[in-house]
């Protein structure tokens, strides 16, 4: 009977310890972030690794010149992120063609920076050159519809200049007030006048 106590004991003993092995396995591995979510504009997601990211490739392109902080990267990020998303909003257009010439152009150039295909592959951490590609493809589009809406706030910008400032705009300089944004004391008024 002491026997069958003991071998009881046992293995009550032993299944306790990995309970408690596993358990503090299972905490550990929560504890581990292996890449969380920087910030979220629109559809946009700026993860912890792309301001990593991108901070590495400003100071690789700068040869050490430049640091940036990952305050700094972040605000970067989450300004072209803004502007793409405005992009969007504005129904603004990029053509396929458009995206493949850029891609097409940026591997070239990575081409000819690196020496081959090969070690571009390598150095960005990208399995095949189509992973590379679909990497290059969502860069570019991003950047072409960032440009488009730099682009269109210019024109709308400077178009609305040269008609000198709306009524709702004098008030506001006059009352020293900014609760009027531009684009709407500029589309909503019809008397202009130049004589301010």
């Amino acid at each position: 009977m002491p026997y069958k106590i003991t071998i009881s004991r046992y293995i009550k003993l032993s299944i306790s310890t990995l309970l408690i092995c596993i358990l503090g396995l299972q905490a550990t591995a929560q504890k581990l972030k292996i890449d969380g979510v920087a910030v979220v504009i629109g559809k946009n997601i700026v993860l912890d690794s792309d301001i990593d990211k991108f901070k590495q490739e400003i100071e690789i392109r700068s040869e050490g010149k430049i640091k940036i902080s990952d305050c700094e990267m972040l605000e970067e990020l989450m300004q072209q992120k803004l502007m793409a998303h405005h992009a969007v909003i504005d129904s603004v257009s990029v053509i396929d063609e458009e995206i493949s010439s850029r891609v097409d152009r940026s591997i070239q150039f990575f081409t000819q920076q690196y020496g081959s295909i090969e070690k571009v592959i390598k150095s960005y951490g990208f399995n095949d050159l189509d992973d590379l590609k679909k990497e290059l493809t969502s860069v570019q589009k991003e950047n072409i519809l960032i440009e488009k809406e730099q682009q269109k706030n210019y024109r709308e910008n400077r178009c609305h200049s040269r008609r000198g400032p709306s009524i709702l705009q004098w008030i506001e300089r006059k009352r020293g007030t900014s609760g009027i944004s531009c684009r709407n004391s500029i589309s909503s008024n019809s008397y202009q006048s130049n004589s301010y």
